[in-house]
């Protein structure tokens, strides 16, 4: 506890700022619709970018506070900063368009010259590399930050504490007549918890990375009791006995987020919710065999709590899962539409978040005139293609897939605090799977929400002996 103290010290006020301030915007970031709005997802990146920059002067002053080195990082960072290069490339005449005649039939309409470009919204394309920049950036510091233990379990506890809120603050709206989204009307959903959400899947992306936060956090807090096993009743009345009282307010949390996850009634945040809690204690069963009996035990707790959740609030989210709605209606052919829109430009793409305009190309008689306009792919993999070409696709994809592969191997590095690169093995799972079919991961806060857990996990993902650029303020637990 003292060389945790003494790491705080070293780290400088500016360095301790900086970090209680992103926590704050991680917390903040579901608050605003999601940051589903233009001025809320500025506001979020711009505030991620500028923590950046004071990260960065603090680490002139202390360099102790840089524990991740390049090396560590730096496949990923070439990756992403390659799609970022790539995106605004999009945005100038040095490409040649997939829509020359579109861009002709705009000259000849405004009687002027247009510039011809890649993106066939390159102010669209401009704003969006801004977002992602605020993204990496969130990475960057959570990656940072997350290297030191002390720091790594804060932030889990500010996105289980956040989670936790927005869950009672759903609750509270939905047995109060779910008539309200924020101080507005609902106007749509009508009949789901959302919380700050618009959309209940959305939310129920977010109440699902909530929910992994607060399950790693009590796997964190029981691990210590496991000394004498569970295999006995001897190692069981231990490890009852040193639960300290928090870890029950854990229960209740998590308790409290899978209420609100079910109430949500999205089958899809059901399904990737259960992947990512599946994919967490897979992960931590790995290489553990002397561990494993309390991993079962877990996962059929889980399973009874579940079932109980179940039991008082989620008959209706099981209903439409075994009674398929109409809902999914057009999915099928919005990606049928989109795979047409990367055969039409799979080397240069549409240009990063101009999938509207694509929407307009591209659309024909299976979707109708009648059909309102999808600004959305309902899968974030086919949007990335059409929208970013084949440098863009690979770019954010690779770094993401190098992110996870760190993750897997960090599995088989760490003796300790595995739970960090497992915790994060589930949030990847959560998104990934989902942004097959929707468009979650695109949600500003649920974004962040995962890319703060993927930091920690990636940052813990070697012991304290192999921690090449670890300053002296923090460390790893081996």
């Amino acid at each position: 506890m003292s060389g945790h103290r003494r790491g705080a010290a070293q780290d400088g006020r500016l360095a301790g700022a900086v970090f209680w301030a992103f926590a704050a915007l991680i917390a903040w970031a579901p608050l605003p619709f999601g940051s589903n709005r233009p001025w809320a997802w500025l506001l979020l990146s711009g505030a991620a970018l500028a923590l950046l920059g004071l990260w960065g002067a603090a680490a002139l002053a202390r360099p102790q506070i840089v524990r991740i080195g390049g090396m560590r990082y730096a496949a990923a960072a070439a990756l992403f900063l390659t799609a970022i290069a790539w995106f605004l490339l999009q945005t100038t005449t040095w490409l040649p368009s997939p829509e020359d005649a579109l861009w002709r039939y705009a000259a000849l309409t405004l009687g002027k010259a247009v510039p011809v470009t890649a993106s066939l919204d390159p102010g669209a394309t401009q704003l969006g590399v801004l977002r992602m920049l605020g993204y990496g950036a969130v990475f960057f510091l959570a990656m940072q930050y997350g290297r030191d233990a002390r720091y790594a379990e804060r932030l889990l506890w500010v996105i289980a504490a956040a989670g936790t809120g927005y869950a009672l603050y759903g609750l509270a709206i939905y047995l109060g007549g779910n008539e309200t989204v924020l101080a507005y009307p609902k106007w749509t959903y009508k009949d789901d918890l959302t919380s700050t959400f618009v959309n209940r899947n959305a939310y129920g992306a977010y109440a699902g990375l909530g929910l992994l936060a607060t399950l790693g956090l009590m796997g964190r807090l029981s691990s210590g009791g496991l000394t004498m096993g569970l295999g006995n009743r001897a190692g069981v009345t231990h490890f009852v006995d040193s639960l300290e009282p928090v870890f029950f307010v854990l229960v209740m949390a998590a308790f409290t987020s899978g209420t609100a996850l079910l109430l949500s009634h999205s089958r899809g945040a059901l399904a990737i919710a259960a992947a990512g809690i599946l994919t967490m204690l897979a992960a931590l069963a790995v290489g553990r065999t002397g561990r494993r009996r309390y991993i079962v035990l877990c996962g059929v707790a889980l399973a009874i709590v579940g079932l109980v959740i179940v039991e008082f609030s989620g008959r209706y989210t099981l209903g439409r899962m075994l009674h398929l709605s109409e809902q999914g209606a057009g999915r099928a052919e919005i990606h049928a539409m989109t795979w047409r829109a990367i055969e039409a430009a799979p080397v240069t793409g549409f240009g990063l978040d101009s999938f509207p305009q694509v929407f307009y190309l591209f659309r024909d008689e299976t979707l109708g005139w009648d059909t309102p306009r999808f600004d959305k792919a309902h899968s974030a993999y086919l949007e990335l293609a059409a929208e970013g070409g084949a440098a863009g696709f690979i770019g954010v994809a690779g770094a993401f897939a190098y992110i996870v592969a760190v993750l897997l191997a960090g599995l088989f590095r760490r003796r300790r605090s595995r739970i960090y690169p497992a915790t994060a093995l589930g949030a990847a799972a959560l998104v990934g799977v989902h942004a097959f079919y929707d468009f979650s991961i695109q949600i500003p806060a649920v974004t962040v929400t995962c890319l703060t857990l993927l930091g920690i996990g990636f940052a813990q993902s070697w012991p304290t002996r192999d921690a090449e650029g670890e300053g002296e303020g923090g460390r790893a637990e081996s």
